[in-house]
């Protein structure tokens, strides 16, 4: 499961990667699993099942491996079907 790892065969639940990484779909075996880090413009919440997701409409994140995306100063946005900006300067 993306986003998660299990340590314990036969676990019912898996232990979730930390925030801003993920794991490839598959099993993952160890917390060294979840070596992915989010890209700029993209941010995962504590064990998120679906990975790594862009920045909606108003937000945008320049780092990497981060658990929110920052939002647009007030006043400034960019296009509500814009995802996944990657600077501050997205916000017009």
């Amino acid at each position: 499961m993306v986003g998660r790892y299990t340590e314990d065969k036969g676990a019912v639940e898996c232990k979730p990667c930390d925030a801003g990484t993920t794991v490839s779909a598959g099993v993952n075996t160890k917390h060294s699993d979840c070596n992915i880090d989010c890209k700029l413009g993209e941010f995962a919440a504590l064990g998120d099942i679906a990975g790594c997701h862009g920045c909606p409409a108003g937000r945008y994140e320049n780092e990497t491996a981060s658990a929110a995306c920052k939002l647009c100063p007030v006043g400034k946005s960019h296009n509500k079907d814009e995802i996944g900006k990657k600077t501050l300067a997205s916000c017009k």
